[in-house]
This record gives C-alpha cells, sequence and structure tokens, in this order.
C-alpha cells in the first residue's frame, strides 16, 4: 500500500471514528433524557442532570481499525444508519419530555394553590359541622374549625392566591381575610387581631398575612378558619396536610 493510501485510509478512519463518536455521545444524550423522564413518571417532579451533547462530543473515543478499503462503505453505512435511527429516538424522547415538563408544571402550580398548609400551630378547639352555639341559642352549623394558639401568633396562606377581602366583617367575624386560590377555592381567616395584606395582594402558601385575635363574636383568642368551594363551605381537614 503506497503513502498515498495509507494517508487516505487514516483520513476515513479519523471520519469513520468521528461518526462512532458522534453516535455515542448521542447514545449517552437519549439515556440522560431517558433517565429524566422516568424520574418525571414517577415522582412529578424533574430529576436527574441533563447531559450537555456538546460536552460529551468532547470526549475521546476509541477508533475503529479499518484494514482495508472494502470495509470503509459497509462500516459507514452501518454507523450513519445507527445515528440517525438514534438521532430519532432523541427527538421522540425530548418531545416527551417537553410534554411531562408542562404538565410538571401545571401540577406545581395546581398544588401550591391548593390551600392544604396550617394556617397556625395550635389545638383545634372546636370543628366543622353541627355544634352549639357557644353564645346560646341552641345548635348552629359550624362553617370552618377553630384553631388556637397565643394572642397575636402569626397566621400564614394556607396556599398560593390572591387576596380579595381584607378588612371587617360585620357579620361576627371581625377583622377578616378572603384569600381566591383556583377553581373556586377560597379560604377565610376570622378573627384577627392584626392584617398584614391588602385586597389584590398576591400571596404565597406559608407566607404571613395576619395575626390571631379576638374581633367579632369570640370567647378567646384563636383563627377561625374556612374553605369554600364556589361558595359552599367545606371541611378544611380534607384540604390541611
Amino acid at each position: 500500500m503506497s503513502v498515498s493510501e495509507v494517508q487516505q485510509l487514516q483520513n476515513l478512519q479519523d471520519e469513520l471514528s468521528k461518526a462512532k463518536a458522534d453516535l455515542n455521545a448521542l447514545k449517552e444524550y437519549v439515556l440522560s433524557l431517558s433517565k429524566i423522564e422516568q424520574d418525571v413518571r414517577s415522582s412529578l417532579k424533574l430529576g436527574g442532570e441533563t447531559v450537555s451533547l456538546e460536552s460529551i462530543l468532547a470526549r475521546d473515543s476509541s477508533k475503529p481499525q479499518i484494514q482495508s478499503y472494502k470495509e470503509v462503505p459497509r462500516t459507514y453505512a452501518q454507523v450513519r444508519t445507527e445515528l440517525a435511527d438514534t438521532s430519532k429516538q432523541a427527538v421522540q424522547t425530548e418531545q416527551t419530555l417537553t410534554m411531562l415538563q408542562e404538565k410538571v408544571y401545571a401540577f406545581n402550580l395546581m398544588k401550591a394553590q391548593t390551600p392544604d398548609y396550617w394556617p397556625l400551630q395550635g389545638t383545634i378547639t372546636s370543628g366543622f359541622g353541627w355544634r352549639i352555639n357557644p353564645f346560646g341559642g341552641g345548635w348552629e352549623f359550624h362553617k370552618g374549625i377553630d384553631i388556637s394558639s397565643y394572642y397575636g401568633a402569626p397566621i400564614r396562606a394556607a396556599g398560593d392566591g390572591e387576596v380579595t377581602f381584607a378588612g371587617w366583617n360585620s357579620g361576627g367575624y371581625g377583622k377578616m381575610i378572603i384569600i381566591y386560590h383556583r377553581d373556586g377555592i377560597e379560604s377565610v381567616y376570622a378573627h384577627l387581631s392584626g392584617i398584614d395584606v391588602k385586597v389584590g395582594d398576591k400571596v404565597k402558601k406559608g407566607a404571613v398575612i395576619g395575626y390571631e385575635g379576638c374581633t367579632g363574636l369570640c370567647t378567646g383568642p384563636h383563627l377561625h378558619f374556612e374553605i369554600r368551594k364556589w361558595g359552599e363551605s367545606v371541611n378544611p381537614l380534607k384540604y390541611l396536610e
């Protein structure tokens, strides 16, 4: 074999090595995407680490050894076919991952807007449902739960949302806050001693919005907490975690 032929063979071998390196890099990239996809499906939270295709391509790869020109077309064709198939798989995996990311975002937004965070750490002194009116007059339906801690204890938003009411309620609730969350769900915080938000404020789950008190019709410091769905009171314990 002449020097010229040796050089041509070396060039072909280098080109084939580059193609195989591209293929190996693409395969590793697809595997990384598949791992993330599995994490998303199992936990609805993105996990794992994305792998930079550029960084993988920069890695060294073993060169396939070609002994003659006859081997080049067959070997090169095999690599290119496998590269095309893997590229197609990568596109499909990325499309699936994008769809899952959108679903994860929607789920996390819904979760953040769900009023499942305890607004006050304390003792439930009165539950949801029928009870004897503490001011006399027989039975009444209690539309929320009463939580007692200490006067001035911070009251926190049960979920992300927008403040739709912050002020005095003349119906016996005293200083009161209402937060709209989503899908007709709102939370109510009553008998407060102080209010730290105003109508139109966007609040995050766990943010301090007011303080425990005994304003309105009240027998002692506590938080009256309600959750309403399209205006109808529901048991808050079905939401609180």
